[in-house]
Order: structure tokens, then C-alpha cells, then sequence
């Protein structure tokens, strides 16, 4: 095919699929492969489209271009960052740390790989990448949110509370970042700012475990009443959630609401049959008998 005549179509191909007209932009590339079945650009076209309809068909587009061109950086970029986006990490690693060591200073491998090792709990390998691109790109919004969430995951919460700090200033509505500064002031024992930043994620919009700092900061200053009136204030929400009933029962304990902990763990084993969580409650409630079995004589 004459490069004039490939381009044109490539155009064709970019507007349908600007327009979302995805199944039209695969019928035109497939039938290029069968005039060119073996140029890999055009098996990394269709990787690309097809990631919109069928990530399936996608991976099998970019290993048959990759069968042709193993080294091309494009398709082996397109595949390895589709293996990301589906949380396949084993496989995503192997082709984004193949790219990575071609080019040793792009942020969004770097990041990528941070987060992968970090899914991991590989903490002190997740951190090599992250400083390496903080290094490049000191605000770097990934790069910094990755290094607070990891020196989280080590129990460093006063770094964590540096870097979620430095990624407030660079995106400060986002509601998980705020409200792991609150996590990070209550873990530190600094419970006026813990409520500062919770009232500013509750700010943004309704965050469950924003509510539930609050409530715990409240039982901890003895003012059940008001951490009660959160529990009861969500309660509508959370109907499905059995993290939600775990804490609002381990609360009524600690606070010597019998009869509500009773009260809510029936409902709480009735809508969540096997939970661990809840069932890890079972022997805490009152009334409940030992399950020890007798000394033997």
C-alpha cells in the first residue's frame, strides 16, 4: 500500500474514532491487514481502537503486531499499559519494566511501576520509582500521591502526612487525599486537625470513612452523643456496607449501648452471612457464650 494512501486512511481511522465510531474504525483496519498482513502499525491501530470495545480483541492485536516487531516501543507501550488499566499487574510488569529500561526517565512508567509494587505491598520497591520520578518531576501529582500512600502502607505517617500534605496543595479537592490527612492527624494523636481535614472532605462531598474519623475522634474526646448522631446520620448510605455496621457496633460496645450493638449486629449478620468482620464480633456481644470447650477432668 502507498504511504499516501495508508496516512489518508489513518486520518479516517483518527476522526471515527474521535467520534466513537469504533466498530466502523476496526472494519477499515482489518480490512488494511488482509492487503498488509504484516505491518505493525496497523495491528497497533487496531490494539488501540479495539481497547474501547473488547480489551480482549485489543491484546490479541498488539502480540500479533508484536510477533512482527517484538521491539516496537508503541505496541509494546499500548500492550503493557492495557494489562495496567485491567489491573493484570504480573503481566503489565513485564512490558512496562522491558520499556522502562529503554527509557529510564519517563514519569508514567516510573509511576505505573510504583503503583503496581505498591498494589503489591513491595513498599521499599514501589518508593524507588516514585522518588525517581519525584526527582524528575518533583510535582509530580502520581508520583507524590504514590509516595503518601506507601510510606502509609509502611505505618510512617509523618512522611505520609508530608507528602499527602504537598499533594493537597497540588490537587486540593481531592477527597481521598484529604481525608487521609485527617487519617494521618488522628494516627498522630493530633485530633483538631484530624477534624479539620475531615470537615474539609466532607466539604467536597459525603465520604464514608471521613465520617467515620469523625465519629471515632469524637468517642475518643467522650463525646458519644455526637459520634452517635454521625453513625445514625449515615446510617441511610450504608445500608450494604458491612464495614459500615462493624464499626457502628464495635462504637455501641465501647460506649455501653447494649441494646443497639445487639440490635445492629442481628441485622448486621442477617445482611452479611460469613463476614469475617462481623463474625469477629460475635464474641464481644453481650450474652454471648464462651465457645471454649470445658477442661477435661
Amino acid at each position: 500500500m502507498e504511504q499516501t494512501d495508508f496516512n489518508s486512511l489513518k486520518r479516517k481511522v483518527a476522526a471515527l474514532t474521535a467520534q466513537r465510531h469504533y466498530e466502523k474504525a476496526i472494519g477499515i483496519l482489518e480490512s488494511l491487514v488482509k492487503k498488509d498482513p504484516e505491518n505493525p502499525d496497523i495491528y497497533l491501530f487496531l490494539g488501540d481502537v479495539s481497547q474501547n470495545v473488547n480489551a480482549t480483541d485489543a491484546i490479541v492485536y498488539y502480540k500479533k503486531g508484536l510477533d512482527i516487531q517484538p521491539k516496537n516501543p508503541y505496541l509494546n507501550t499500548g500492550l503493557g499499559f492495557l494489562y495496567f488499566s485491567l489491573k493484570d499487574f504480573t503481566n503489565a510488569e513485564r512490558y512496562l519494566v522491558a520499556l522502562w529500561v529503554e527509557d529510564p526517565t519517563n514519569c508514567r512508567l516510573l509511576t505505573a511501576l510504583g503503583k503496581i509494587y505498591k498494589s503489591w505491598k513491595q513498599y521499599e520497591k514501589a518508593m524507588k520509582y516514585f522518588h525517581i520520578c519525584e526527582l524528575l518531576d518533583p510535582d509530580n501529582s502520581f508520583a507524590v500521591y504514590g509516595l503518601a500512600d506507601t510510606y502509609r502502607g509502611l505505618g510512617k505517617h509523618e512522611t505520609a502526612l508530608k507528602y499527602w500534605l504537598k499533594f493537597h496543595s497540588i490537587e486540593p479537592n481531592n477527597k481521598v487525599a484529604v481525608t487521609r490527612i485527617g487519617d494521618c492527624y488522628s494516627t498522630l494523636n493530633d485530633k483538631e486537625n484530624a477534624l479539620i481535614f475531615y470537615r474539609k472532605a466532607l466539604d467536597i462531598g459525603y465520604d464514608f470513612y471521613a465520617s467515620i474519623g469523625m465519629a471515632k475522634i469524637y468517642l475518643s474526646k467522650n463525646n458519644v452523643e455526637k459520634a452517635r448522631e454521625i453513625f445514625e446520620g449515615i446510617s441511610g448510605s450504608e445500608q450494604k456496607n458491612s464495614r459500615y455496621f462493624f464499626e457502628y457496633i464495635r462504637f455501641c460496645l465501647e460506649s455501653g449501648m447494649k441494646e443497639k450493638a445487639l440490635e445492629l449486629h442481628g441485622t448486621a449478620t442477617h445482611l452479611f452471612p460469613g463476614n469475617t468482620y462481623i463474625e469477629s464480633l460475635d464474641s464481644k456481644m453481650p450474652g454471648a457464650v464462651s465457645q471454649r470447650l470445658p477442661a477435661r477432668n
